[in-house]
């Protein structure tokens, strides 16, 4: 039997293009639409009305900490993962409700969502402590996390996250390559275990290479404050070392603008004078000039596992894994080039 998976490698597209072609739910291409179509019949494929009625019974609440919607840490990421949510929410026909919700708060309260009763699970974003998986365990409602604590996790918490940690030792190896050996890094808050991650990743590339980590090099900025102002403060606070680092790694795309924007103020230029990279490979990194380099994160297929673990929740189907760590990758661009004079 033909599926939208079926139809999307034959015409050479996303499933969710093929979806939207289906439900109508977003305007495509005339062309494109025909193309869809025309597979669809030749393969005998005929969409499951029924399931997409029975699937908008659905109602998924998604839950957002400060870090996440808080105008003054600027992080396009947030913004990315829940645009990447309710396509992943649409593409199922799901109803998504979102909450600003204080993981932090001294006394955790029960979401409004949960207490009006008006979805049928949640995805958490930006969890910071045990104290707000277990609140969320006592509502006895499927969940799942987006995201680590850098707490040991509980086994029975759903949760979905990117592997941080490989991402960042790519990025430090790739930099090694090119004969780096004063590599810096500005990281943020080591309360979520992406940021932590990133930081152990930086140390483990450094160690498999037998270079000692200089801890001038080693600066964090504060979450809760203006991302970018602070970046951009600790970019110029490492070029004003007497030793200054030949190449910096930055905790998002963000936080490498604003560093590139301090090495101009020096009248630095990158790559020449200084390599820089990136992390999350968002809109900010190809826009940038030089392009980032940046670690890639697939937020839509993040965000479609997070659905899938609830749906199954909810359903109370089989779930193979309870915690999904899916894999980060390097994407070179124009950022980065061997330290000046030295040539690889």
């Amino acid at each position: 039997m033909a599926t939208i998976n079926d139809i999307a490698r034959i015409a050479g597209v996303n499933k969710s293009t093929v979806s939207r072609v289906f439900s109508r739910c977003e305007p495509i291409s005339s062309e494109m639409s025909k193309k869809i179509r025309g597979i669809a019949a030749e393969l005998g494929y005929t969409p499951n009305h029924r399931v997409k009625k029975e699937q908008a019974k659905f109602c998924i609440g998604i839950l957002l900490s400060d870090l996440i919607v808080n105008p003054a840490t600027e992080l396009p990421f947030g913004s990315n993962l829940l645009y990447a949510l309710i396509q992943a929410g649409s593409e199922r026909h799901l109803h998504l409700i979102t909450e600003p919700y204080d993981f932090e708060a001294a006394r955790l309260r029960t979401p409004r969502l949960c207490r009006e009763q008006r979805v049928s699970g949640l995805i958490a974003l930006g969890l910071s402590s045990r104290r707000a998986y277990e609140k969320l365990q006592q509502l006895q409602l499927p969940w799942c996390s987006i995201g680590f604590t850098p707490e040991e996790t509980p086994p029975e918490v759903y949760a979905v996250e990117a592997d941080c940690f490989s991402g960042s030792c790519e990025a430090v190896e790739y930099l090694i390559i090119l004969g780096h050996r004063k590599i810096a890094i500005i990281h943020g808050g080591l309360f979520h275990k992406q940021t932590f991650n990133k930081l152990e990743g930086y140390r483990n590339a450094l160690r498999a290479h037998r270079m000692p980590e200089n801890p001038d090099y080693v600066l964090q900025f504060d979450e809760g404050c203006n991302s970018y102002c602070e970046s951009e403060q600790q970019t110029l606070r490492l070029l004003q070392l007497s030793d200054p680092p030949t190449a910096i790694c930055y905790a998002n795309d963000l936080c490498a603008i604003a560093g590139l924007s301090a090495i101009r103020q020096r009248g630095l230029t990158v790559p020449e004078d200084i390599s820089i990279v990136g992390f999350d490979d968002s809109y900010l990194a190809y826009q940038a000039r030089p392009r980032l380099t940046s670690v890639n994160i697939d937020l839509g297929e993040l965000a479609a596992q997070a659905v899938e673990l609830v749906m199954r929740q909810i359903r109370q189907q089989p779930i193979p894994e309870r915690q999904i760590t899916l894999q980060s990758r390097l994407t070179q661009r124009d950022s980065c080039a061997p330290p000046k004079g030295k040539a690889i």
